[in-house]
């Protein structure tokens, strides 16, 4: 759906993006993100032909990105701000979107109608937009991308200004457009979001896509095991200074009375933290894996390469 290659972008002697090259498979939802700054808003602006790059190629279901792609209403681009007349009613607002793909009157306002409801608006509907929260304005700019029922949505930073309930129903409702066929690229900082939702996720760093991967394999390929450890009796000082001399120890830590065991990685890391523990006439009670998130796979492949 989307192709990217050896994109350059540069505001003067500014350098964005540099040689960004990625891809955005048909029907996945896939999460854009990195630090403030990385260049993702410059990014969504050139996928969405709303802005020209220096060199390369990207390609929106094949065709080259430009104006015309964008008006013909494949591609629904909500931006972080999202402009508005600032008069005009919720409603009124869809229908002027509406009125640009020519539909009858009673079709327009049943779609309206529709968008409404399910970025729950509905009450608000004949509310002019002067008065809407932030978070009520971003629910209305997902209701006028979708007004064209377009194939591919680019959405950044959706749920910035929602509080946690309205970001719950904002990753139900991307889950819903996706399950009816849509592509979704997301850009977002709120990485918990990212991870609810994305099949895969692209870390932007230094104008160019730094690690591009499945989050299910955030755990086996990159991030190195971590334990949660429950003793009978915990270990003593000279224990724990003796476990972070291990080669194959990361680091430690404690936690509420639980010792947690970063080990480097490698399967045979927790053969050897159990056999270290034994030998130390350490008595478990309980281990389990610990599961790694998203900001810690995030921080780590970042921090790492500053």
């Amino acid at each position: 759906m989307i192709y990217v290659k050896g994109l350059n972008k540069s505001y003067g002697p500014h350098h964005v993006l540099k040689d960004l090259t990625m891809h955005v498979e048909k029907g996945e939802i896939y999460g854009f993100i990195g630090k403030n700054g990385a260049g993702k808003s410059t990014a969504m602006n050139l996928f969405a032909g709303l802005a020209q790059f220096q060199s390369g190629e990207c390609l929106i279901a094949g065709k080259a990105t430009s104006m015309h792609s964008r008006k013909s209403g494949k591609v629904g681009y909500l931006p972080e701000n999202p402009g508005f007349y600032q008069y005009m009613t919720g409603l009124e607002y869809l229908l002027f979107i509406d009125s640009m793909f020519k539909r009858k009157n009673s079709a327009a306002r049943r779609n309206a109608a529709e968008l409404l409801e399910t970025v729950k608006l509905s009450d608000d509907a004949y509310r002019r937009i002067g008065g809407y929260s932030r978070g009520m304005r971003q629910r209305l700019g997902l209701a006028s991308v979708l007004v064209g029922d377009p194939d591919l949505l680019l959405l950044d930073e959706p749920s910035s200004a929602l509080d946690p309930e309205g970001r719950n129903d904002m990753v139900n409702i991307i889950k819903d457009l996706n399950r009816q066929g849509k592509t979704v690229l997301i850009s977002s900082h709120i990485l918990d979001d990212i991870e609810k939702i994305c099949d895969r996720i692209g870390i932007l760093h230094c104008g160019h896509i730094h690690l591009e991967t499945n989050l299910t394999d955030l755990d086996d390929k990159y991030l190195p095991p971590s334990y949660q450890a429950v003793f009978e009796k915990g270990p003593s000082p000279e224990n724990i200074a003796a476990l972070k001399r291990k080669p194959w120890m990361e680091n430690m830590e404690t936690v509420n009375g639980r010792f947690i065991f970063h080990l480097k990685q490698g399967d045979e890391s927790k053969v050897l933290l159990l056999k270290t523990l034994g030998e130390m006439n350490l008595a478990v009670q309980s281990l389990l894996r610990k599961k790694s998130t998203l900001e810690d796979f995030f921080l780590k492949a970042v921090n790492g390469n500053e």
